[in-house]
């Protein structure tokens, strides 16, 4: 079993962070005690960039659930970009797309995309000069 990367950088006022390896649960509670620090410390919106992914079970979609009600509590947008095939037939195969949130074949495409989105009833977020 491949072990859980993490790792998170801002791009464009947009928060990226990046997971690997094995996103399940053996490791759920790590990963949901990481992304919950890591939703805390982000701006207004959080791009999860699952391309590292190389295994992923219903655990692990479970948390990145969790993450997406916690954002949406917090007014905050968030968007799966780029990612890899398991993680993709996982999401699929739970049919988790539409519960999770938006999707994106890139980090690019997402954070353009993004930065035009904004929640449904929820006032956009004030921009910082």
């Amino acid at each position: 079993m491949q072990r859980l990367k993490f790792s998170t950088e801002v791009v464009n006022k947009s928060w990226i962070i990046r997971l690997g390896g094995f996103v399940g649960a053996a490791n759920a509670g790590s990963l949901r005690e990481k992304l919950m620090r890591a939703a805390d410390a982000s701006g207004s919106v959080v791009l999860l960039d699952l391309s590292g992914v190389r295994e992923m079970d219903s655990a692990g979609v479970a948390v990145l659930i969790e993450l997406h009600q916690r954002l949406r509590r917090d007014h905050k947008l968030m968007a799966l970009v780029a990612e890899s095939e398991s993680a993709r037939q996982v999401l699929e195969l739970l049919r988790a797309h539409d519960v999770v949130c938006d999707v994106f074949s890139t980090l690019e495409e997402g954070i353009k995309k993004t930065s035009k989105l904004r929640v449904a009833g929820i006032p956009p977020t004030p921009s910082k000069s």
